[in-house]
């Protein structure tokens, strides 16, 4: 009788093992034959690594959470776009106050690492505190125009003179138009 307990248990422990062991081997059988997931825009290869696209444009490898096929439904006004792909100089501002400010921040970053042209500067809408510029709508020249990340109850981009106001409900709503952005910026999307 103890014996057959023994045996028991370890059947069960060997067939445990091996689930485990195959289902570890079918995971990298299957990453091993997979090819790399690539998607095609205009002349622009876009290739998924580390959870993120990337694409060379301009002899620069950039790197994207979203493809451009995946953003051409944003609401976006025709004058947001000119402003975004013809200017030298951006000034980006944001409310520190924003319920989604570490997104805005780290977009931002990501935006600044990334975009060497054109150049852009970081500002604050209040910069009570801190050592930032503090600049707002009211800034935006015809040569430097404001970028103005703002919480909103729908997704829009949109202008108010040369002041582009990104408008979002929620965290994937900047992310999505950062990204935007950029392609606009690099020249990507038209």
């Amino acid at each position: 009788m103890r014996k057959k307990r023994i045996n028991q248990k370890a059947v069960i422990g060997i067939f445990i093992a091996a689930i485990m062991v195959l289902s570890i081997f079918g995971m990298m059988l299957d990453y091993a034959i997979k090819p790399d997931q690539k998607i095609k825009y205009k002349e622009y290869t876009f290739k998924q690594k580390q959870g993120k696209w990337t694409a060379e444009i301009k002899d620069k490898e950039y790197k994207f959470y979203f493809t451009p096929q995946d953003l051409e439904h944003l609401n976006i006004t025709q004058q947001a776009k000119h402003l975004l792909k013809t200017k030298d100089v951006y000034t980006i501002t944001y409310d520190p106050d924003n319920r989604d400010v570490e997104t805005i921040a780290q977009a931002i970053y990501e935006l600044e690492q990334q975009i060497t042209k054109p150049i852009i500067e970081t500002a604050l809408t209040n910069n009570t505190g801190t050592a930032l510029l503090q600049k707002t709508c009211k800034d935006a020249t015809p040569q430097q125009p404001v970028i103005y990340y703002k919480e909103g109850d729908e997704q829009k981009i949109e202008t108010q003179k040369n002041c582009i106001i990104i408008n979002s409900i929620d965290s994937r709503d900047i992310i999505m138009q950062t990204d935007l952005i950029k392609y606009l910026m690099l020249g990507v999307m038209k």
